[in-house]
């Protein structure tokens, strides 16, 4: 057989006619219309409240925007209305420390820091006295 399900001839003798969706021919008007005054009101309803959401929605992502970019927005505002608006930013450069330290400094701050992590782990696994 080869694991291919063999159709039986006697099936439909058997259980009879496979089982058909219901066809509602019972039915042939369609359902009546609602009354005119509660359709109204229900779209006026669901109409502010989608205007509703929709302008909370458009006010949260300003708010949002504004928080996450507004050094930027200030800067080109300031930048675009030829100093008039907004306020001269710093470039994001700028930030950057300039007296970095180099050579001999630079392995005796590492060394300085070395001894004191060493320093905290050794008291933090020192047994406490009770």
């Amino acid at each position: 057989h080869g694991g291919h399900a063999v159709a039986n001839p006697y099936w439909s003798q058997l259980y009879g006619p496979p089982p058909a969706p219901p066809a509602f021919r019972t039915v042939s008007r369609p359902p009546p219309p609602p009354p005119p005054g509660e359709l109204d009101a229900a779209k006026r309803i669901v109409a502010g409240f989608s205007l509703g959401v929709s302008a909370l929605f458009a006010l949260a992502l300003t708010l949002c925007t504004y928080c996450f970019f507004s050094n930027e927005v200030l800067r080109m505002v300031h930048t675009v209305s030829g100093g008039r608006f907004g306020k001269p930013g710093r470039s994001p450069h700028s930030r950057l420390p300039t007296d970095l330290p180099e050579g001999d400094e630079l392995r005796k701050m590492n060394k300085s820091l070395r001894k004191r992590q060493q320093a905290e782990l050794a008291a933090a696994n020192e047994p406490e006295d009770g």
